[in-house]
């Protein structure tokens, strides 16, 4: 359940993006260029909440670390969805990953 939740967390923001961005007031390059933005705000959010998750993972295991960060994840999505600024929907998208970096290491299991 977990892998699927990695999965469809990365993929989830790709279909609406673009119009959620254009809802936001963003037209022609400046569409492409904030939703780019958007997505990348992901990867970063992941990337450097990595290790402080594998640390919080050593320190309390990984079964709460797992619920904790699905529930936040979960969680995080509803809230990003509500967004009506951009400002407010880049902030809102970062921290709703930055408690999903936490199910890489279940794909190594």
């Amino acid at each position: 359940m977990s892998i699927f939740k990695l999965f469809f967390s990365v993929n989830v923001l790709f279909p609406f993006v673009a119009f959620m961005v254009e809802d936001m007031g963003y037209t022609g390059d400046a569409l492409g260029y904030h939703a780019g933005l958007m997505a990348a705000a992901f990867c970063f959010a992941q990337f450097f909440t990595a290790v402080p998750w594998g640390m919080v993972s050593d320190k309390y295991g990984r079964r709460p670390t797992i619920i904790v960060g699905t529930l936040g994840s979960g969680l995080g999505m509803l809230i990003f969805g509500m967004a009506r600024t951009f400002p407010q929907g880049k902030a809102l998208n970062s921290p709703k990953n930055c408690d999903n970096v936490h199910n890489h290491f279940i794909i190594c299991l």
